[in-house]
């Protein structure tokens, strides 16, 4: 089993929790529907929240062709993926067994919780499609599509009481995410190693080059390149170079 393989059923096990909640949620509303004010705003924000961690969990399978994963690495995707649990937590109302249910006056006192953490969400996804692993190519095109969102977000969890800005903002992320999942997310392949390529790392000791020696240690470890460029990171004269996540 590639390293891969076993810290993303980690990452999967907190994605699906997101996803059966928003899902419960709606089935939730849908038996309570008698007896609750709808509101359009907090569907939604719900429905957003979905296709972030959608987004989050099939953009992971970028991350196939790293061989060495650091624990700051792992950490942080698994930080990311509890952050999104929460984030959908938040924006998804708890349904009374009985009595009636206002999610348009959920949407007003608890509209700033879920949007702040939405925008937290997306600010995090912008810096990681930039500068994460020294950045790739298809997730810095994706910030297109998610800077929008972030702005339109944080104008709405601040005017969160006028309802043209939150029609505007929900409208931006709606449409946003069309673009995302129909242009700017590459189709899932098997054959491919993704964005983010493993590549032979060559260590040179300086104890070796002391006697003479020409022999190296290879490991694996993430190296960027673009997509059959071929390019791989190469030992300075100093010491040694390595990159991985």
């Amino acid at each position: 089993m590639h390293a891969f393989d076993y810290i993303s059923v980690l990452f999967s096990f907190v994605y699906a929790a997101a996803v059966v909640h928003v899902l419960a949620t709606v089935g939730d509303i849908a038996i309570a529907f008698s007896r609750v004010r709808f509101s359009w705003l907090n569907a939604g924000w719900m429905m957003a929240s979905l296709l972030a961690v959608t987004a989050w969990w099939i953009g992971a399978w970028d991350l196939r062709g790293i061989g060495v994963w650091t624990m700051p690495a792992v950490g942080f995707f698994f930080a990311m993926a509890c952050l999104m649990y929460l984030e959908v937590r938040l924006v998804c109302p708890r349904i009374a067994e009985e009595g009636s249910v206002d999610l348009e006056d959920f949407h007003r006192t608890e509209g700033r919780k879920y949007l702040g953490a939405y925008f937290l969400v997306t600010v995090v996804t912008v810096a990681t499609n930039s500068f994460f692993a020294g950045g790739s190519l298809v997730w810095a095109t994706q910030n297109y599509a998610v800077v929008p969102m972030a702005l339109s977000t944080l104008a709405a969890a601040i005017f969160v009481s006028v309802r043209w800005v939150q029609y505007a903002a929900l409208a931006i992320q709606i449409a946003m995410w069309i673009w995302y999942f129909a242009a700017l997310q590459p189709a899932m392949a098997e054959d491919a190693t993704g964005p983010f390529k493993p590549a032979i790392v060559y260590v040179y000791s300086s104890s070796e080059s002391d006697r003479g020696s020409r022999s190296a240690i290879v490991h694996r470890s993430l190296c960027h390149a673009a997509p059959h460029s071929g390019q791989t990171a190469m030992p300075s004269a100093s010491g040694s170079t390595s990159r991985s996540v």
